[in-house]
């Protein structure tokens, strides 16, 4: 590298250093400058590559190390002061407040040589004709830091009574300090008034509005305003994630994703930013990081994913429980040290209530392209060997009321049942009944097991749960494509069933279960292989026969039988789609709406999802824009918890078009953005989640 020659080379250098990264490449460079200065035998020349090195340690993982060249500068003041320019001048004194707040991050700084170093800032201060206001702030972060509440106050109100001078803090950094101290008492509303003129762009400074956005966060949620604290993240960690120095403000970000529900995001800030876990110059926003991990990996263990693999120190891998427990001894190691050396437990106090925080929100969508929320890994119990009858017996009864009444998870009731049934003698009925959910639960795989737990059934003297479980194995088949395979194996159970019924050798529901596996094959020859297929006029006539033939049977006989009140409600759906493909798309929204209520009026909400969804489409293609909202929004509702991923994205996106095009598009935006969070967690964020993040630009 080329050596400098004289002052001008010196300038452009620094200033070209200035504008690298932060970080210990560009601190390198400042010490390299420094001695290029030292060669030049200019003393103003030393005393601003002096000032250039300590203003990058000041803003750099680095930051004790500014404490020495500060040194040097001030003896070279008392030594020889008109070596210094006027802008040098202000300079020395400007950073007098960052060696006191530098001083109070590192714990092996004895707090009676920051107080010294307080009296001497206020003495020169003095001697220069400045305010105390620049005092006053620094007495108040010591008294703040320490837990001393009193002088705090007292300090506080100093600081804001002292005039302001050319070496009072800009106004966006004291709004910063004040408003944490609001936060710290718990006062969210006034820290947020008193963000205000920063978080509005009237104030700004180097790492402002970083820091008030990243502040801002956790009372935002507080406050129950997690619109804007969705928008402050998005906003702010862009600003500040390429800064090294900005350990502390990254550390709000990931507390927000640990409070917010975006657990899987916190990862991802972690994996970018390994070295934070181990830089050790500002050992205060080292533990400020180290609370924010422990929170997050408690959260993640909290959630069934402690044996999840995460990002952490660099040189081995870890688990959530792993990084959670080194993270914490970490965290409360360096609080121990302020701690013992400030006298008191407020460092420790601070960072304990940090990670002991609980969730603000359940799940807050950012919209922005990131990983779904990790999944635990499935845990295996090993059943004991003898269990006790009345349990297995409970477990049955759970089992035939959730499937009696098609309740979710039912087919895991079932499950349960199997588990706890190994070893255990049971009647031939419920071996039927466990062979006929495991086959369900199989799909393609289980057409096999449906014809044991027919033989199971004609063995506990029910043929007609026989002829169903028969049916039910021809319809899976249609479901791999063999329709006329399918439609050959329905025969038998259809003329089987019909005759047993006629005969009243079983029940309504046995024979509507046949009935509607029929009508399904049916619906499949309709459907074809692909959305274009178009079906013969026969294939249509047979299929609407077969589904009016179901609805004939169950009329009336419905009453408080879930079962049967579903077959009719997917009976109206199904003719609906016949409408559909025969072009009468005012009777299919009619039939659509009928069929949903149906399954809301039975107590089967989630059923009506589908439907619902395929009537918003119909009704926007018709131009009733007021039926698709409204079609859309019970979907939403209706789908609660049960609704997957893939399909929440598709509503959300629908109701963000239709919302749009009646013109509220602020409301149209947040479902967009819904829309592009729920996309990443279906896998599907390089497609549909890219297109969903395309529209709240046009929206707004």
């Amino acid at each position: 590298m080329t050596g400098i020659t004289d002052f001008d080379a010196l300038r452009r250098a620094m200033a070209e250093n200035s504008e690298e990264p932060e970080g210990p490449a560009r601190n390198a460079r400042a010490e390299q400058l420094l001695g290029e200065a030292e060669k030049l035998d200019v003393p103003l020349a030393v005393i601003e590559a002096l000032g250039h090195q300590l203003k990058v340690y000041n803003y750099s993982s680095e930051k004790d190390k500014m404490f020495v060249p500060f040194a040097r500068l001030l003896r070279m003041w008392d030594e020889r002061p008109e070596d210094f320019d006027e802008y040098e001048v202000h300079s020395l004194h400007w950073v007098f407040k960052w060696m006191s707040s530098g001083m109070l991050g590192q714990p092996h700084i004895p707090l009676a040589s920051i107080e010294k170093w307080l009296g001497e800032m206020e003495h020169r201060y003095r001697l220069a004709g400045h305010s105390e206001r620049a005092v006053r702030s620094a007495e108040f972060s010591v008294a703040s830091h320490v837990g001393d509440l009193a002088r705090a106050e007292r300090a506080y109100a100093a600081w804001l009574a002292a005039d302001r001078d050319t070496m009072a803090d800009c106004h966006a950094c004291e709004l910063h300090t004040q408003g944490e101290w609001q936060v710290q008492q718990e006062r969210y509303a006034e820290a947020l008034d008193l963000w205000a003129p920063v978080l509005g762009g009237e104030f700004t400074c180097a790492h402002e509005p970083h820091t008030v956005l990243a502040s801002s966060l956790t009372p935002l949620l507080h406050l129950g305003r997690a619109d804007e604290a969705r928008a402050h993240h998005l906003r702010g960690f862009r600003l500040v994630r390429p800064m090294e120095s900005m350990r502390g403000a990254y550390a709000d970000h990931v507390e927000f994703c640990a409070l917010s529900g975006n657990e899987a995001r916190g990862l991802e800030l972690l994996a970018e930013r390994p070295a934070y876990f181990t830089d050790s110059g500002n050992p205060q926003s080292g533990l400020d990081f180290l609370a924010a991990v422990t929170l997050l990996m408690d959260r993640l263990t909290e959630l069934g994913l402690g044996d999840q693999q995460v990002p952490g120190p660099t040189g081995r891998t870890w688990t959530a429980r792993e990084l959670a427990a080194h993270a914490r001894v970490e965290a409360f190691s360096l609080a121990a040290r302020f701690d013992e050396r400030n006298a008191t437990t407020h460092v420790g106090d601070r960072a304990r209530a940090r990670m002991d925080q609980r969730p603000l929100v359940e799940r807050l969508p950012l919209g922005v392209r990131s990983a779904a929320r990790p999944v635990a890994a499935p845990v295996t119990t090993t059943a004991p060997e003898v269990i006790p009858e009345k349990d297995l017996a409970a477990l049955l009864t759970e089992a035939r009321r959730l499937s009696d009444t098609l309740q979710p998870h039912a087919v895991e009731a079932w499950l349960a049942v199997s588990q706890a049934s190994e070893g255990v003698e049971l009647s031939a009925r419920d071996r039927a009944e466990i062979a006929d959910h495991q086959a369900m639960d199989r799909g393609p795989e289980g057409i096999a097991l449906f014809e044991h737990a027919a033989e199971l059934f004609a063995e506990a003297d029910d043929p007609g749960e026989a002829w169903a479980a028969r049916a039910r194995g021809a319809y899976v088949r249609a479901l791999t494509g063999e329709i006329d395979e399918a439609l050959t194996a329905i025969a038998e159970p259809y003329d089987g069933v019909l005759a047993l019924y006629s005969e009243e050798g079983t029940g309504v529901r046995q024979t509507a279960a046949v009935l509607m596996s029929r009508a399904r094959i049916l619906m499949r020859r309709v459907h074809g292989d692909s959305p274009d297929h178009k079906p013969e006029s026969a294939d249509l006539a047979s299929a609407e026969a077969a589904v009016r033939e179901v609805l004939a049977l169950v009329e009336g006989h419905t009453g408080d039988d879930v079962r049967l009140a579903a077959r009719g409600a997917e009976g109206q759906a199904m003719l609906a789609e016949l409408a559909v493909r025969g072009g009468d798309l005012e009777t299919a929204v009619r039939l659509f709406s009928k069929a949903s209520t149906a399954f809301v009026v039975a107590g089967l909400p989630w059923f009506a999802v589908e439907y619902e969804a395929r009537l918003a489409g119909l009704a926007h293609h018709l131009g009733d824009v007021t039926e698709a909202e409204r079609a859309l929004r019970a979907a939403l509702e209706h789908g609660g918890p049960y609704l997957e991923a893939p399909g929440r994205a598709q509503l959300h996106l629908q109701l963000a078009e239709v919302l749009g095009g009646r013109g509220r598009s602020e409301e149209a935006a947040e479902h967009a953005l819904e829309a592009a969070h729920w996309s990443d967690e279906a896998g599907e964020g390089a497609t549909l989640g890219a297109w969903a993040r395309h529209q709240p630009g046009g929206f707004l």
